[in-house]
């Protein structure tokens, strides 16, 4: 439930700040928000992410602006991954119940 709210505040605050600053900010925020967050991550302004406590993402991953990312099925992501421009992931589980006849 901390998560979520740390998630929702204070990924409002710096999801849209500009420059080297908000890129930092934010490799900061998510790296304790992830469930893993491997190093030289990279998310660009703009970047709307939620329920990051099931998101799993290697090395060098870069994601671009407008791009949204919904963790709450589980994610995970590999090395080297470039997610481009409003780009959108969403994961869910959902119980699929069958009707006999």
């Amino acid at each position: 439930m901390l998560n979520l709210l740390a998630e929702e505040y204070l990924g409002f605050i710096c999801r849209h700040l500009p420059g080297l600053e908000g890129v930092l900010l934010r490799r900061l925020l998510y790296r304790r928000l992830f469930k893993r967050l491997g190093g030289d991550s990279l998310i660009y302004a703009g970047v709307f992410l939620s329920h990051t406590y099931n998101i799993e993402a290697g090395n060098n991953l870069s994601i671009n602006s407008g791009a949204m990312i919904d963790g709450r099925g589980g994610i995970s992501i590999g090395d080297g991954v470039m997610i481009g421009p409003y780009s959108v992931i969403i994961s869910s589980t959902h119980q699929i119940m069958s009707m006999g006849v």
